[in-house]
């Protein structure tokens, strides 16, 4: 059987390193500045894998691998790499560089590689504040962060370069994907640190509900957008169709750890300026044309994800402080 030859961007980030070690059987490609060694350790298990230069690829100039071997033509490619987050602070540069100039330079890529498939990571940031309906595919976009701002340029201005190049693009938008191996500063992965260490974790009301997604779903999810005989340009949302509210899942999370409720104290932080409370997301396109569904309930996800992070900090902390 032919290996599919698979190039991931963002493979050391919390999504990208997920997917990447899920094609551990394919001939795996990497491509990443060559600086940075942030998250190195989540792919550490991974075997054969090849790296490029992210910035050669940029420029044009991409010819090998950093062994020196051909790049072949990529069955597909995934474009998971961004700058920023939703909630962070901006460098404004750095993130229309790092988010919507490297859209259009990975286009650019597949044009040359003549590739046969790009996936572009979206966000359910951006939406922006619709209230209490399902977040469909076809509603207006009006992002309430620069992030999300970011992302839909990002991915318009994507889209529309693939089509002038004739590159096959499809779009994953991924609403709240939680999991081992998140970023720390994550809300999930945050809360669980409160809990292990006893250190009291100052939080909103949490009445917030987000569509949280375990990352196993989304993988899978990914796998079928590869496989999916979809027509370029469609954009995909990645969600269960179900909303949790941030009380919801620290509840989830006490039950688990049987800790002090007081570790959380609710209510010391004020909500966000034009924060969005509800982001559910809607998911007939995903099921018709994927022919997929998550699968992992909030609770199993939860305490997946729970277990993962009392063994990291076991490591870390050797014992409960």
């Amino acid at each position: 059987m032919v290996k599919e030859n698979i190039l991931i961007t963002g493979a050391t980030g919390f999504l990208g390193s997920h997917l990447a070690l899920s094609f551990a059987s394919a001939n795996l490609y990497i491509a990443r500045r060559m600086h940075s060694e942030s998250g190195d350790w989540r792919i550490a298990s991974l075997t054969n894998v090849k790296t490029i230069d992210l910035d050669q690829l940029r420029k044009g100039t991409l010819r090998t691998t950093l062994n020196g071997e051909s790049i072949p033509v990529f069955d597909c490619v995934y474009h998971l790499a961004t700058s920023g987050n939703q909630y962070g602070m901006y460098e404004t540069n750095n993130l229309v560089d790092g988010t919507i100039s490297l859209t259009m330079d990975i286009v650019s890529f597949c044009h040359w590689n003549k590739s046969k498939k790009l996936i572009i990571a979206g966000s359910s940031a951006e939406y922006g504040d619709h209230g209490k309906i399902k977040l469909s595919e076809s509603i207006k976009l009006k992002p309430d962060s620069i992030y999300g701002a970011s992302k839909v340029s990002a991915v318009l201005m994507g889209l529309t370069f693939a089509k002038f190049l004739e590159v096959n693009v499809n779009v994953a938008r991924f609403f709240t994907v939680y999991g081992p191996a998140d970023k720390p500063y994550n809300v999930i992965p945050s809360m669980i640190q409160a809990i292990y260490t006893d250190v009291p974790f100052d939080l909103t009301q949490g009445e917030q509900i987000r569509d949280f997604i375990y990352i196993d779903d989304v993988i899978e999810a990914l796998h079928q957008m590869k496989i999916s005989n979809l027509q370029p340009g469609q954009i995909i949302n990645i969600g269960t169709g179900k909303g949790n509210s941030l009380r919801e899942v620290g509840k989830y999370l006490l039950d688990f750890s049987k800790a002090n409720p007081s570790v959380f104290r609710w209510g010391v932080r004020p909500y966000r300026d034009n924060e969005s409370m509800e982001m559910i997301c809607d998911v007939k396109k995903s099921s018709t044309l994927l022919k997929w569904k998550a699968q992992t309930s909030i609770e199993d996800g939860l305490r997946q994800t729970y277990y993962w992070y009392e063994k990291l900090f076991g490591g870390i902390l050797c014992s409960k402080v």
